[in-house]
């Protein structure tokens, strides 16, 4: 999977989560909210969240001369890469880190 389609989909999932934070606290305010919808809610969220660290520590094959087991940017510094690819390689490891702390 590539890198940037591995980005699009924890926007999709933070989006997801934003969006059923807002439904959660809207019920909770009008007294509607079903416990088990909650926590249903909660593992949903869970398992999608779950799946994108999986993905995003997947093995890195997107280049057939340098394959690696690990994604490139968690063995190495952004330093040895220039111009839009160090962007990319700081946003990485920014989004893996986020992901840890999340999961």
């Amino acid at each position: 999977m590539s890198w940037f389609r591995l980005r699009d989909s924890s926007v999709r999932i933070a989006a997801m989560q934003l969006f059923l934070c807002a439904v959660r606290t809207a019920a909770s305010l009008t007294s509607t909210l079903i416990p088990f919808v909650g926590i249903a809610f909660d593992l949903l969220l869970l398992a999608f969240w779950t799946i994108a660290l999986r993905a995003h520590l997947s093995s890195d094959l997107s280049d057939p001369n340098h394959l690696s087991e690990q994604p490139w940017y968690t063995l190495r510094s952004c330093s040895v890469v220039d111009g839009e690819a160090r962007d990319a390689c700081k946003e990485a490891k920014i989004t893996l880190t986020l992901l840890y702390f999340i999961v």
